[in-house]
């Protein structure tokens, strides 16, 4: 998307790429952690909040800095949001968070 349509150059690009999936790596290495301290409700509320902040910068601000800096908190939202480990307890997980505010 940055190099194709924002024409950055491919090494930003591959940049960008890079520090998504190292983003997350380090959702999917502390996530246990950060569960276990404030409770699944609370993170995935903020993890589904940065993830689609990060989508939205990434798609909708014409900033390169500000579009890889999306990226980055996409990974780390889409990481921790991440509900298909246990699909069978996936509806519960989701439940926890009641009903949504609109």
């Amino acid at each position: 998307m940055l190099v194709d349509n924002r024409g950055a150059p491919p090494a930003l690009g591959a940049l960008t790429f890079a520090g998504f999936n190292l983003t997350m790596a380090l959702g999917r290495f502390t996530g246990g952690v950060v569960i276990q301290r404030y409770g699944r409700a609370p993170v995935l509320r903020v993890a589904g909040l940065l993830a689609c902040t990060g989508v939205a910068a990434l798609c909708l601000v014409n900033s390169t800095l500000i579009a890889l800096l999306g990226a980055l908190a996409w990974g780390s939202g889409f990481r921790w949001c991440s509900l298909r480990r246990c699909p069978q307890r996936a509806r519960s997980r989701a439940g926890a968070l009641g009903p949504l505010p609109w």
